[in-house]
């Protein structure tokens, strides 16, 4: 089962609320972390963490949201 949003047809979504009323947001925002790290890492973190916890549980996640 799929469990990425921005992956799915509407009725794959449907199917997968009815599944699970749960969702996750990855949310991260656009900072300096110095030199060794890109600037977008809270996000990408974030995203990791919550595709890696879906796969787990076969809840759903919705596409990375970055502040900035």
């Amino acid at each position: 089962m799929k469990t990425s949003y921005a992956e799915m047809f509407p009725d794959e979504f449907k199917a997968a609320l009815n599944n699970s009323p749960i969702a996750y947001l990855p949310l991260g925002s656009m900072e300096y972390h110095g030199y060794q790290n890109v600037l977008g890492l809270d996000s990408l973190k974030a995203f990791k963490i919550c595709t890696l916890a879906t796969e787990r549980l076969v809840e759903l996640f919705f596409p990375r949201f970055t502040l900035v």
